[in-house]
């Protein structure tokens, strides 16, 4: 997609902000971790036309998107002390939309890595 410098540029910059928070305050306690949404079951998101949304499930390899409840329970574990060592991650909360080659929901064929949504939304936690 053109037009997309900025945009990377600045969650690139937020990756390495949270990366350096982590390492400089581990030695007190303060954790500081990104998570990474993917496509999230919003509003929105779920008004998009027909042919959209079936090109964007068909290559989701959990077969469907993320629940908003599923990002609140990710952050709501972060700020819980059992993830007291957990500091530094970028947690991908996209039902795999990440990996290499997901496979397809129902076929279990790889899908074309060029197919795969990318992940619209970034929210850090610190």
């Amino acid at each position: 997609l053109r037009g997309q410098v900025a945009y990377s540029a600045s969650k690139a910059g937020l990756l390495g902000m949270v990366k350096t928070l982590a390492a400089e305050n581990a030695h007190h306690g303060i954790t500081a971790n990104s998570v990474l949404p993917g496509m999230v079951a919003t509003e929105k998101v779920l008004a998009m036309p027909d042919e959209v949304m079936e090109r964007v499930m068909a290559v989701l390899p959990s077969g469907r998107m993320v629940e908003p409840a599923e990002i609140a329970a990710t952050v709501a574990y972060l700020c819980a002390e059992e993830s007291a060592q957990v500091t530094g991650q970028e947690i991908a909360v996209d039902g795999g939309a990440v990996l290499p080659v997901p496979l397809g929901p129902s076929t279990g064929s790889p899908v074309r890595p060029t197919g795969r949504p990318r992940n619209t939304t970034g929210a850090s936690v610190i």
